[in-house]
């Protein structure tokens, strides 16, 4: 069983959110280089007047 945010000591409750903010940091990371590929492959296909 998880416990709450709020039941957790100082120390769970910074490991929790530092947890957090790295999936977060990944997922923003995976965004970032999705939109980029998808940027280049609209360039190239203008260059080939596709």
């Amino acid at each position: 069983m998880k416990k709450k945010y709020e039941d957790m000591t100082p120390e769970e409750q910074r490991k929790y959110l530092d947890k957090m903010n790295r999936q977060t940091e990944g997922i923003s990371l995976a965004a970032l280089a999705l939109s980029f590929v998808s940027l280049v492959i609209l360039v190239i296909k203008k260059r080939l007047g596709l």
